[in-house]
């Protein structure tokens, strides 16, 4: 579990940051106090839409690779913000919420599932302990932007090494457990495909399967007749297992 604690303080930490210091220095400044519950709404369209499709998404994307251009994008944008000199501008805002809910979604995502993976057993205990974690970061982020108001690059390196040290650890879990061959050998997300051998097409076994299922009519239950045996029968086949 404590591997999965920088994952999970980075978590609450990015998700506080939109909030607290993107609210109070960019949304504020650039465009009025009246627009931030405009534009945190958009940010938790762009992360529903992502949570909407990611499930598509990583049946033909391997998940790290989903997870790493989430990292790619979220640096990408505290970059922006770095060199960005804060002037009214809606089209800047609205473009870093709608990357930052993006990424959001892949790592919030991500996190649930290496928690429900590494505890089958034990998933109540687990995710109280995560979200112990995520409670932390958001603790950190909200607590760091009412600190660092007049110093948003402080927060903004911040989120730039808890990132960095998130996806190593990220890394770390992926190579000492079994999820590094789920990964990569696509046997969890991935449909397995097969060669049809009269006209070479490629077939997606899994709907194969699925268009056999829909063909096969089930039988209902009260349909299902239990043939009587006969005093007999229950004989004859006692005497057969007593031979065996």
């Amino acid at each position: 579990m404590l591997l999965l604690a920088p994952i999970g303080v980075y978590c609450g930490l990015e998700l506080s940051f939109p909030s607290g210091t993107f609210a109070q220095v960019y949304i504020s400044d650039c465009l009025g106090v009246s627009k931030v519950g405009f534009i945190l709404m958009l940010f938790g369209l762009s992360s529903g839409a992502i949570c909407f499709i990611y499930g598509p998404i990583v049946k033909y994307i391997p998940e790290c690779i989903v997870l790493l251009l989430g990292c790619v994008i979220q640096a990408g944008l505290i970059i922006f913000l770095l060199l960005w000199k804060r002037e009214p501008s809606y089209a800047a805002v609205i473009f870093f919420v709608v990357g930052w809910g993006a990424a959001d979604a892949v790592w919030q995502i991500t996190y649930s599932g290496f928690v429900a993976y590494l505890f089958p057993g034990d998933t109540t205990p687990a995710f109280g302990a995560s979200r112990l974690w995520i409670g932390l970061g958001l603790t950190t982020g909200f607590l760091g932007s009412h600190l660092s108001s007049g110093r948003v690059s402080v927060m903004l390196y911040l989120l730039l090494v808890t990132s960095v040290v998130a996806s190593v650890f990220y890394i770390l879990i992926l190579f000492t457990t079994k999820r590094m061959e789920q990964v990569f050998l696509y046997s969890v997300y991935c449909p397995k495909r097969v060669k049809c051998p009269t006209n070479g097409n490629t077939v997606v076994l899994d709907d194969l399967v699925d268009d056999i299922n829909s063909q096969t009519a089930p039988v209902p239950l009260d349909e299902v007749k239990a043939t009587p045996m006969s005093l007999d029968d229950v004989k004859a086949t006692t005497e057969v297992d007593s031979t065996v």
